[in-house]
């Protein structure tokens, strides 16, 4: 007569620990993150990315239980990296940005997180000179001024790029380009706490510039981005008071 097999008192609990390592699997996720300061936004500061972006992002993380681990790396190989399918998200990312590499990729973008303008910061007395009166664009290097791109290939339009931002704002404070071309919220945050020179450089309007938002992206799980979106929508407060942590307007 066969007997029964007598399982260890142990195996139950090594069976409850690789099903529960199996499930934390699931909910830790690797999002890649651009390497840069881009403060308000975000900035890495001893090995640890923070600002808006990672405060919102782990407030997400925190609402479903899962665990984030934050890859910064410089912006133009994040987007190789991302398209390899090395992470499993991508912030910030929006559809137009490095469209070539995207080809044949089906990506899901989440709903607009933050909406920005990127345009042209002058000198005050500068407002309303029109686009006649720029020669001399400053950008940060790796950043592409869109909105100027038909008078820069037209070659009436000459583009300086320089390491950061808070050189590219001295230099357009100093008068050696005409205008900073720059995230708004961006160029506003660093006079006012990095130069301590508000009010130096203002955005002109009627100057080309671009207004959209940063999504959140991914290849692998589109059902995320749903409930992301979901967050998004249900917690607004709690983004809005991040924004104004941030000084966000």
């Amino acid at each position: 007569m066969l007997r029964p097999i007598r399982l260890p008192a142990v195996a139950p609990v090594i069976c409850l620990l690789l099903l529960s390592s199996l499930c934390f699997a699931e909910r830790a996720f690797i999002i890649g993150v651009e390497q840069f300061d881009y403060k308000p936004l975000h900035w890495v500061e001893v090995g640890q990315y923070t600002g808006f972006n990672r405060d919102m992002l782990d407030a997400f993380a925190k609402s479903k239980g899962y665990s984030f681990t934050y890859k910064a790396l410089p912006v133009k190989r994040l987007h190789k990296v991302f398209v390899r399918g090395d992470f499993d998200f991508k912030y910030p990312d929006d559809p137009a940005w490095s469209s070539n590499l995207k080809k044949g990729l089906d990506i899901t973008y989440s709903d607009g997180v933050i909406g920005y303008t990127e345009g042209a910061m002058v000198k005050p007395q500068r407002v309303g000179a029109g686009i006649e009166s720029i020669s001399q664009l400053g950008t940060v290097e790796g950043f592409t001024p869109w909105a100027f791109w038909g008078s820069i290939e037209s070659q009436q339009i000459h583009v300086n790029g320089v390491a950061n931002f808070d050189a590219l704002l001295k230099m357009t404070i100093k008068g050696r380009v005409h205008a900073a071309y720059i995230s708004v919220d961006v160029a506003n945050y660093h006079l006012k706490n990095s130069l301590r020179l508000p009010g130096a450089l203002v955005f002109d309007p009627q100057l080309p510039h671009i207004q959209d938002a940063y999504h959140l992206s991914t290849i692998r799980y589109p059902q995320t981005i749903q409930m992301f979106n979901q967050f998004l929508s249900e917690e607004s407060e709690q983004i809005f008071r991040l924004r104004n942590k941030y000084q966000l307007p």
